[in-house]
């Protein structure tokens, strides 16, 4: 019996080892994106990032985060993020990360350029909002 749950658990890992999985979620070529933009300004960026939310028994994950700075990046796609239901969902999810001190930036198509534009004030604004001294 324990070896077939250890083929399977071997098979599963095999499977997020692909293309287009990081800390074992699917990522986008969107997402990959923005963890280069972000690790530019802060080197410890992460992508996929597990968030604990207490008293609940799973976990929210950062498309891309900042962790000392509690900076969550999200970046919506077309496709996942479309329709009423998953805008009340991202709302929901949201709404559980602020009660935790943390930050969620959602960035889209449209806004990615602007986007860049204010990724370093987006910082710099967190760090001060947290009173960590800064360069």
């Amino acid at each position: 019996m324990s070896s077939s749950v250890d083929v399977i658990a071997i098979l599963k890992k095999a499977k997020q080892k692909r293309k287009g999985f990081v800390n074992g979620a699917k990522t986008s070529i969107q997402q990959q994106k923005l963890l280069h933009e972000v690790r530019q300004l802060s080197p410890d960026a992460v992508q996929n990032y597990a968030i604990k939310i207490p008293g609940k028994s799973y976990l929210r994950h950062a498309d891309v985060a900042i962790p000392y700075l509690r900076l969550d990046f999200e970046y919506d796609g077309k496709y996942y993020h479309a329709g009423k239901d998953k805008k009340q969902d991202d709302n929901y999810r949201d709404f559980e990360l602020k009660a935790l001190g943390w930050r969620t930036i959602r960035v889209n198509a449209k806004n990615y350029k602007s986007f860049l534009t204010l990724l370093p004030e987006f910082i710099k604004l967190r760090k001060q909002e947290l009173g960590i001294k800064f360069a």
